[in-house]
């Protein structure tokens, strides 16, 4: 499923990429932390995120703040809603802040990201499925089930049970649930507007998908054929 319609200011969209002939693609708990580390910097940074780690590695000062003041972007380029991490693909639900931003933001993830794995592991060539997979979310019953869908993969794929998934790391569900105000590269807000209360929001997540209308609000918005 590609791309084919337009995309405007606040639409949200349900994106998704896995590796080349679906190879696995985080091996390791650094790779997992990587990405994640770089869904943050690339949407809030226009700074090469390669030069900036070897500055890291140079000098014993972290330009971090040099970054900062120089370098990062007035809006980010879009609001990061929820991801999830799996072995072989990921699933993100993105905001487009402004035009042009999501792509943008794609581009630079996994651009950094491919950069790092092909040096980490002595390979070159792409290491995804072409650009990415997207699906504009229209409504927001929509939404509140795809985040369900994305946080529920692991869940899904067998890699933990529903009892623990406010354990499983790489993933946005930890800070959906956290009882304090944490720095997140996610923002709940969009998402929590819709609940009364945090306790209400984990029983949604937790509920089996026991009604006909909960798998078809979101089967065409899932874009993973395995699920």
């Amino acid at each position: 499923m590609g791309r084919p319609f337009q995309i405007d200011t606040n639409d949200i969209l349900h994106v998704y990429n896995r590796g080349v002939d679906k190879r696995v693609v985080f091996d390791t708990n650094i790779d997992h932390e990587r990405f994640i580390h770089l869904l943050w910097y690339v949407n809030n940074f226009s700074y090469p995120y390669s030069k900036y780690l070897r500055q890291q590695m140079a000098s014993d000062i972290i330009p971090e703040q040099f970054i900062t003041l120089m370098y990062r972007y007035k809006i980010p380029l879009c609001t990061i809603i929820g991801y999830v991490l799996m072995d072989n693909h990921f699933h993100l639900l993105l905001r487009e802040d402004k035009q042009g931003g999501i792509s943008k933001f794609m581009q630079k993830l996994q651009n950094a990201y491919t950069r790092y794995y092909n040096l980490k592991n002595d390979r070159s060539g792409c290491l995804f499925e072409g650009n990415y997979k997207s699906v504009l979310v229209e409504s927001n019953e929509q939404l509140i089930h795809v985040l369900r869908y994305i946080h529920l993969n692991p869940v899904v794929a067998g890699l933990i049970e529903i009892d623990s998934i406010s354990h499983y790391k790489w993933s946005s569900y930890p800070t959906y649930i956290s009882r304090k105000k944490i720095h997140s590269i996610c923002n709940p807000d969009v998402i929590m507007d819709n609940f009364k209360t945090k306790g209400s929001f984990i029983s949604f997540t937790r509920a089996p998908f026991i009604k006909r209308d909960d798998m078809s609000t979101v089967r065409n918005l899932t874009i993973d054929e395995d699920f």
